[in-house]
């Protein structure tokens, strides 16, 4: 791996006032590869301040003068022995210093956690065929694979048509609890959440502290979106919605859903 930038670069830490150009810069990379630019502005600004995230040790900024060129982060949650990375970079020169400085760091996390071993997860798109490449060449390997899916209610609605149903009656002894909420309401959609996805690809279990306290930086989520299903008083489903991609997408998200 690349331990020193290509002359004429230079680096800092990202800070708030960055995320406009850090958006524009990874928006540029994904349509590069995909054709649309998959970020918006609050989605960095919510990966900048994200509890646990702390830019002046786990956040890159690579510039050539006053231009952008590179940009990586890592991060880790609940038991810290597994950790996300991300690099972004048009130049192998700059990702592979990018690659570096985001596993050592992912290495000082798990180390500091008490973990001899860490596990390392970065997402990329299928068609980013020279960052497989890259990936494959720092010993990463496919672990799976991820599908977005999205329906599109387009179909317009004569004025003559009657009125729409209405929502469909849940189970009988199934109580649907919409928030805010109050702590209770909150920590049994918490608890659901944790039991359902047990086990699942890349889940990690939060404390309920740690799970609350993320959910409430989050500028696209507020507490209305979540629901509780309980059966006969217990508590046993939970539904997880936000406001992630009505930005760029124009369209509702179903983040979490779990029973």
């Amino acid at each position: 791996m690349r331990t020193v930038l290509p002359d004429g670069l230079s680096w800092r830490r990202p800070r708030l006032s960055d995320a406009e150009s850090i958006a524009d810069f990874v928006g540029a990379y994904n349509t590069a590869v995909v054709g649309f630019a998959d970020v918006t502005l609050d989605d960095v600004r919510d990966e900048l301040v994200e509890p646990g995230f702390d830019p002046e040790r786990d956040g890159w900024l690579v510039r050539d003068g006053g231009r952008q060129v590179g940009y990586g982060w890592c991060f880790a949650d609940g038991t810290r022995d597994r950790v996300d990375i991300e690099v972004v970079a048009h130049e192998p020169s700059v990702s592979d210093w990018l690659f570096a400085q985001t596993i050592g760091r992912a290495k000082e996390i798990a180390g500091a956690a008490g973990h001899p071993e860490v596990v390392l997860d970065k997402g990329i798109y299928r068609a980013d065929s020279a960052m497989r490449s890259q990936l494959a060449a720092h010993g990463f390997a496919h672990a799976t694979t991820f599908h977005r899916m999205r329906i599109d209610h387009t179909d317009p609605r004569p004025a003559s048509a009657p009125d729409p149903p209405s929502a469909p009656e849940p189970p009988p002894g199934v109580v649907l609890t919409v928030g805010p909420g109050d702590d209770a309401f909150r920590r049994a959609g918490h608890a659901v959440m944790m039991s359902a996805f047990d086990g699942h690809f890349g889940f990690t279990p939060l404390p309920y502290e740690e799970w609350h306290e993320a959910r409430e930086a989050q500028s696209t989520f507020d507490w209305s979106q979540l629901m509780v299903a309980a059966l006969d008083g217990a508590p046993v489903g939970v539904l997880e919605r936000s406001n992630q991609f009505v930005e760029d997408e124009h369209c509702g998200y179903v983040r979490w859903v779990g029973v």
